[in-house]
């Protein structure tokens, strides 16, 4: 839906499980969304190294909101790269399989967030569900916890 009614954005997806390319595959040939350059899905790239793979395909395709819920990339693992990456990224939002899996470790998630000047969680979701990041562009205006 979000690639049709908003033809400004490229939809980039990334799905290793196998089962679940699958799913996703069938879902969109039977509501008849082609991939194409604006709505694409990339072969696997976490399995091996999710933190490199993160760090690259945030680099390569220079996002300015990633949805993050792959759990390949741990709590530790995206508390490590949030400093590394590039501003042109204003927000994250953890949710799906990542949350259900790391959600014991989220304080970790938040402290990095935040040091790194993002605040969050917020936008607005139920922070059990959907935590969304943005990144502080004003200093002045930031709210210290």
């Amino acid at each position: 839906h979000l690639a049709r009614s908003r033809p400004d954005l490229t939809i980039t997806l990334c799905e290793d499980d196998a089962g679940l390319r699958r799913v996703l595959q069938n879902l969109c040939a039977r509501n008849g969304r082609e991939f194409s350059d604006r709505f694409q899905l990339m072969d696997p790239v976490l399995s091996h190294d999710p933190k490199g793979a993160l760090l690259d395909l945030v680099s390569n395709h220079q996002p300015t909101a990633l949805i993050l819920a792959d759990p390949a990339v741990s709590a530790t693992m995206l508390a490590e790269v949030i400093p590394d990456l590039p501003a042109s990224l204003r927000q994250i939002f953890l949710t799906g399989r990542w949350i259900e899996r790391w959600h014991p470790e989220i304080a970790t998630v938040d402290a990095a967030f935040a040091a790194a000047a993002w605040e969050g969680p917020g936008f607005g979701f139920d922070p059990v569900l959907t935590r969304g990041y943005g990144r502080v562009t004003d200093q002045a205006a930031r709210v210290t916890p």
